[in-house]
C-alpha cells in the first residue's frame, strides 16, 4: 500500500503476454505504473535492445497514488519467440515486466487459426478475445496502414479482411 518502503510502485498487469502473432503485423498492449510512495517520484525505463519490442510512455514525475500508462508495441518482423524484460527504475528499486509473444509465418498462423476454429470454435490470437462483460482483449492489433508501414517498413503485410473482427481503439494518447 501507500508508503510501503518495500514496494514503491505497482505495475498492473504484471506481464504483457501477447500470445501467437501473425508475421508482418503490429500489436499493442498497455500496462499501468502507480506510485505507492508517499513522495513524488520519477521513474526511468531502461532502453530496450530489441528489434521486436518498443515501449511508449510519458516521462516525468508521479505524485503519490497516481498512475501512468505505458504502451508496449510488438513488431512481428520475423518468425520468433519473444521473451523480453522491460526494466522500470524507481529510486533504488528495479521492477521488471516480462513481455512474451510468438510470431508465426502468415501461412502458419492462418493454418493454426483455421484449425483452432474448426476444432474449438474459436480463433487464436489474443487480440480477438473478449473478457468479462464483453470487454475487448488487452492486446490490440494495430490496423492503421500508414502507421504500420512507418514502423514495420517492408515487413508490413496487410492482414486479411476477416483477420480483425474487433475494431481497434486508440491506445496512445
Amino acid at each position: 500500500g501507500l508508503g510501503d518502503v518495500n514496494q514503491l510502485v505497482e505495475v498492473v498487469p504484471g506481464s504483457c503476454r501477447f500470445g501467437p502473432l501473425r508475421l508482418g503485423s503490429l500489436y499493442r498492449m498497455a500496462f499501468w505504473v502507480r506510485n505507492l510512495d508517499v513522495d513524488v517520484t520519477r521513474f526511468n525505463v531502461t532502453p530496450l535492445q530489441s528489434d521486436f519490442v518498443k515501449v511508449h510512455f510519458q516521462p516525468g514525475h508521479l505524485a503519490p497514488g497516481i498512475s501512468t500508462k505505458m504502451v508496449v508495441e510488438v513488431l512481428a518482423l520475423g518468425p520468433a519467440k519473444i521473451e523480453q524484460l522491460i526494466e522500470i527504475k524507481v529510486k533504488a528499486h528495479v521492477v521488471r515486466v516480462p513481455v512474451t509473444a510468438r510470431v508465426f509465418d502468415a501461412e502458419e498462423y492462418d493454418r493454426l487459426d483455421a484449425e483452432s476454429l474448426a476444432l474449438h470454435g474459436r480463433r487464436i490470437g489474443r487480440h480477438r478475445e473478449r473478457g468479462e462483460n464483453n470487454k475487448p482483449s488487452p492486446v490490440q492489433l494495430v490496423t492503421d496502414p500508414a502507421y504500420c508501414r512507418k514502423v514495420l517498413g517492408q515487413s508490413y503485410l496487410p492482414p486479411p479482411a476477416e483477420f480483425d473482427d474487433i475494431p481497434a481503439q486508440d491506445f496512445i494518447s
